[in-house]
């Protein structure tokens, strides 16, 4: 199937589907690349803490040694105190492992702690033999074992487990960032695309739109110029596709040439009608001379008895031709109903046609209607999506505020925080390339609705057109109808033409009876010029009467000639 065969209302929901489930695919992705950032952000959370947890721990090591060893220099209480403060209440050591294993750390990371504690345990026995022989005055005693080298054994061996810890965990740590930063990013690029593929889907749905409009645009510019040529019945649309606008030319085609039968058939007959006027109305002026002859005929019958037999023989010429020219008018009086039968058959047909073309105007104007509301439809679609885009612009500016608090909170750390304060600037960036996607998107949505609201006004414009051929199919109506009715009338005259011939006739037998009888009957000779007088005269009204018809008879035919001639056919 050709893209210019698909239907409007197929297209256009074909388009909506496409949308509506990209939409779907990329508010899920964004969806989880909130939760991917977050987890980024858990991560250099939790990296920050095992920092913090092995610094700890490190520092309690070193500092039990510094408060030992200066409690042996010095003697100072103070450092003897601060030794067991850390021993019994602050556990900086304890605490770390306790949190470790609440962070679910890796045993083997923890292990390597354990083996530091225990081998701080076995530094703890000097400590307190030495702080017991100080105690007991032995001070050199007391200095030789916090300084030799079996305490300094220990103690290496505790740092050593515990750097191991600390480049364990971070290893760790890297390795858990590395990841999550990974997937995030991943996931971003999803997002990317998915964006990409959405405007692509909106270009090249507002390309097909845009050659669905310009197909109906060309269709209307076309009925305009049939519409202006003042009535030129000779012009076609294009059909150029098999959709919504095509099946509109076609029945237009279909319409025109309909019209351009019966005009041309109705033209056809009128001449017809036309010419046998023309020729009814040379016959009734010779029936009419005929009867002037024949009142002179009596006037000469009523000078003198002498001339009788003149006239007769005149007379009863002038009647075989007055009965002549009466048989003449009878043939052309059928011949005109028969004509008039033929004309009123095209009537029913062409009422027949216009009947189809009205049904099919109305259809024309509700495919419209349909057109109007899922046009409007998509307009309503491009607010939802606006919408959308404004909350994930709202999402944005959260994320760059959190980012923001971030970095403060990295400023406030100090040195500890400048490897935070770089990922916080990161999310910030990320964040305003998000505001900024969303902001595109919003551009996009923007022109969407001026184009939806266009196509709005376009099919309005078809609507109005499609008004406007309706009116033009009922006007045709109208005229087809005084065409019936002056039919109607020709029917009536022919009625009456029929009528009077059959009296003229009538007429003539009785005027043949007088004058083979005027001979015979000499003695009422004045009665029967008379009678015949009388005769004549309202055989002359008669033939004024049908002289007068024939006229309006031939004058409403003009009218219907002129009618037809405002077509080109």
């Amino acid at each position: 199937m050709k893209l210019n065969d698909i239907k409007i209302r197929s297209l256009l929901k074909g388009i909506i589907v496409i949308i509506v489930l990209t939409l779907f695919i990329l508010i899920a992705m964004l969806s989880v690349m909130a939760k991917a950032n977050k987890n980024v952000m858990q991560t250099y959370d939790r990296q920050f803490e095992f920092s913090q947890i092995a610094q700890s721990v490190a520092d309690a090591s070193d500092y039990l040694t510094n408060e030992a060893r200066l409690y042996v220099m010095t003697t100072d209480k103070k450092h003897l105190d601060n030794y067991w403060e850390e021993v019994n209440t602050t556990k900086r050591r304890e605490k770390g492992i306790e949190r470790l294993n609440e962070m679910k750390t890796p045993q083997e990371f923890i292990d390597t702690l354990q083996k530091a504690t225990q081998e701080s345990a076995n530094l703890a026995k000097i400590e307190d033999i030495a702080m017991k022989s100080l105690e007991q005055g032995d001070i050199d005693a007391a200095r030789t074992m916090m300084f030799d080298t079996n305490y300094a054994s220990y103690k290496e061996k505790i740092d050593g487990y515990v750097n191991q810890f600390i480049t364990q965990l971070n290893e760790y740590s890297a390795k858990k960032v590395s990841e999550a930063t990974a997937f995030s990013t991943t996931i971003n690029y999803i997002v990317y695309a998915v964006i990409i593929l959405l405007v692509i889907v909106l270009t090249t749905s507002f390309t097909f739109i845009g050659k669905k409009v310009s197909a109906l645009n060309e269709i209307k510019k076309q009925m305009d110029d049939l519409a202006g040529s003042e009535g030129d019945l000779t012009k076609r649309l294009e059909v150029k596709s098999k959709d919504e606008t095509g099946e509109i030319a076609q029945s237009f085609n279909m319409f025109t040439g309909k019209v351009h039968e019966i005009v041309s058939e109705v033209n056809s007959k009128a001449l017809e009608i036309e010419n046998n006027s023309e020729s009814l109305k040379l016959n009734i002026q010779k029936s009419s001379n005929s009867s002037e002859e024949i009142s002179k005929v009596v006037e000469e019958i009523a000078r003198g008895a002498s001339d009788q037999a003149r006239d007769t023989e005149d007379s009863a010429v002038k009647v075989n031709e007055m009965g002549q020219a009466l048989e003449n008018d009878f043939t052309l009086m059928k011949n005109l109903r028969e004509v008039g039968t033929q004309i009123e058959k095209k009537k029913d047909e062409g009422f027949k046609i216009l009947d189809e073309l009205i049904e099919k105007t109305e259809k024309s104007s509700k495919d419209s209607e349909q057109i109007n509301i899922i046009v409007t439809q998509t307009n309503e679609y491009a607010q939802k999506i606006e919408t959308a885009s404004q909350m994930i612009q709202g999402i944005a500016d959260q994320t760059n505020l959190l980012a923001l608090n971030a970095a403060i909170e990295a400023a406030r750390a100090g040195e500890a925080g400048k490897g935070f304060a770089v990922v916080a600037d990161n999310v910030r960036t990320l964040a305003e390339q998000s505001i900024g996607f969303a902001q595109e998107i919003n551009t996009v949505i923007t022109a969407l609705k001026e184009r939806s609201e266009k196509a709005v006004d376009t099919v309005k414009i078809l609507s109005e057109a499609i008004k406007a051929q309706s009116a033009e199919v009922y006007s045709t109506q109208d005229k087809f109808n005084d065409i019936s009715n002056s039919l109607g009338d020709l029917k009536n005259v022919v009625v009456d033409l029929e009528k009077t011939t059959d009296l003229l006739d009538n007429k003539k037998v009785e005027i043949v009876d007088i004058v083979q009888n005027l001979s015979a009957i000499a003695e009422e000779n004045a009665a029967s010029t008379q009678e015949t007088t009388a005769t004549i005269q309202e055989q002359s009204a008669s033939l004024h009467m049908v002289s007068q018809q024939t006229q309006v008879l031939h004058d409403d035919i003009i009218d219907i000639k002129d009618t037809i001639n405002k077509f080109k056919f």
